[in-house]
C-alpha cells in the first residue's frame, strides 16, 4: 500500500499525519518506508534518519535507491528516503512518475509520502504513485479554500481524495459562526470525508522521535488510523 499525505496549505498537519501513520503501521508490526518529499525534511528529523544520500540523490541519479534508504534511529520497522535542503532544486519540477519508478522495488508493508505545500512536482508524483490520498486540514476559514483546491486537483489526476479534518464538529451541535463554518466543510467534503485527525498535545508529542505509544494512545490514535488505512490487514 502506498499513501500520499497532501494539502496545498502549509501547516495543515501533513508531516504530523504522515509520521503518526508510519509509526502506527510500524507499531502494528508492518515494515514501513517513509518518503520525505519536503525540502524542510521535518519527517526525516523526527525519525532521526541520516540525510545523505537521500531522495534528492535517488531522483537525480546520484545513487541507487537502495543506497538512499536509511533505518530510523528512533523506531524499528521504519526506513526512510530522507529529504534535505537540496530537494528545493527539484521538488516543484520533478517528473510526475518519478516516485512511482523509484519506489517500485522497495519492499515494505506500507509506503507513506510526506509532501510539501504544493500540488506540483513531487506532490503530484506522490499522488500518481499512491493507492490512497489523504488530505489533512483544520476546520478554519484559512484552510477551506486550499483544501477544496487540493481535492479538485487530486480528482483531476483520477484519484480519490480522503479528507481528514482536525477539530471537526457536526453543524447540528454548533451555533453562530462555528456552525456556518462547519456547514461549509460538511457540504464541500461530504463525499470525501474520511474522518478526523487528533488535535492535541498528546498527538503532537507522539509525532516526535521521543513519543512512545501507550495503552491510551493506541486506543485513541493508533487504532483509528489502522482501522481507516489497513494497518490490521
Amino acid at each position: 500500500m502506498k499513501i500520499a499525505v497532501v494539502n496545498q496549505k502549509g501547516g495543515s498537519g501533513k508531516s504530523t499525519t504522515a509520521v503518526l501513520l508510519a509509526k502506527a503501521f510500524a507499531d502494528a508490526g508492518k515494515t514501513v518506508c517513509l518518503v520525505d518529499c519536503d525540502p524542510q525534511g521535518g519527517a526525516s528529523t523526527l525519525f532521526e534518519s541520516e540525510r545523505k544520500p537521500g531522495l534528492f540523490d535517488a531522483l537525480t541519479g546520484g545513487c541507487e535507491v537502495s543506497e538512499a534508504l536509511h533505518n530510523s534511529g528512533a523506531f524499528e520497522n521504519v526506513r526512510l528516503l530522507p529529504a534535505d535542503f537540496r530537494l528545493d532544486q527539484v521538488f516543484t519540477s520533478a517528473d510526475p512518475f518519478a516516485l512511482e519508478r523509484i519506489t517500485e522495488d522497495i519492499e515494505a508493508g506500507a509506503i507513506v509520502f510526506d509532501t510539501p505545500p504544493t500540488l506540483q512536482g513531487l506532490t503530484r508524483a506522490a499522488i500518481m504513485a499512491s493507492d490512497r490520498i489523504l488530505i489533512p486540514c483544520e476546520m478554519s476559514e484559512t484552510a477551506f479554500a486550499p483544501t477544496q483546491y487540493t481535492v479538485e486537483q487530486v480528482r483531476k489526476l483520477k484519484k480519490n481524495p480522503e479528507v481528514l479534518i482536525s477539530g471537526y464538529k457536526a453543524p447540528g451541535s454548533l451555533k453562530g459562526t462555528p456552525k456556518d463554518l462547519s456547514q461549509r466543510y460538511t457540504d464541500a467534503f461530504k463525499d470525501c470525508f474520511s474522518g478526523t485527525i487528533p488535535r492535541s498535545l498528546t498527538a503532537a508529542k507522539l509525532a516526535t522521535s521521543k513519543g512512545k505509544w501507550t495503552k491510551a494512545t493506541r486506543e485513541t490514535i493508533e487504532q483509528p488510523l489502522l482501522s481507516l488505512y489497513g494497518g490490521n490487514q
